[in-house]
């Protein structure tokens, strides 16, 4: 395994410690900002702070998800509820990233970013506007979709793009 490679993985499994910290009851995330071989910003997804967090608001998540008392029409209605709620309400871990180092002044300008799920269409674009060069992440995002469209907008910003 190269040198490169084997960085990318110990930042990958660092960006992967900092998802834990997420108090999202369903998908934890996480990410760290990466600049001269130094971790310059990190992140996980949740609510702004001192804002009621989705553990908070869905106290009773694994009951109703995984119980045996509601119904698979309640699970799914459940389920699009916290989806509805995590939209308004949670940024995401890499929205994070680039809000630390906004608020800090941390220059980001060439750097790469790590993030243990593939950036959704909105974090995308912001990460493309920041100035950050390379893009690295673990896991395929079931909500995400780089149509064509998507795909030229990496390719024309120049943006490096890859999955491990």
């Amino acid at each position: 395994m190269d040198r490169q490679r084997k960085k990318d993985k110990l930042y990958l499994d660092i960006a992967e410690r900092f998802s834990k910290e997420s108090n999202c009851i369903s998908f934890k995330v996480g990410c760290v900002i990466v600049k001269d071989g130094r971790i310059i910003s990190s992140g996980y997804n949740g609510t702004p702070s001192g804002f009621i967090n989705c553990n908070e608001k869905f106290a009773d998540w694994n009951e109703v998800r995984f119980g045996p008392g509601p119904s698979d029409a309640e699970k799914k209605r459940r389920r699009e509820e916290h989806h509805e709620w995590s939209n308004n309400f949670e940024i995401h871990s890499e929205m994070n990233c680039l809000l630390y180092a906004a608020k800090y002044g941390i220059c980001i300008d060439g750097a790469t970013i790590y993030s243990t799920v593939q950036p959704c269409n909105q974090c995308l674009k912001n990460i493309i506007q920041s100035g950050i060069k390379r893009i690295v992440y673990h896991k395929l995002y079931d909500k995400v979709v780089y149509d064509s469209e998507i795909l030229e907008l990496i390719e024309s910003s120049g943006i490096k793009l890859d999955q491990i």
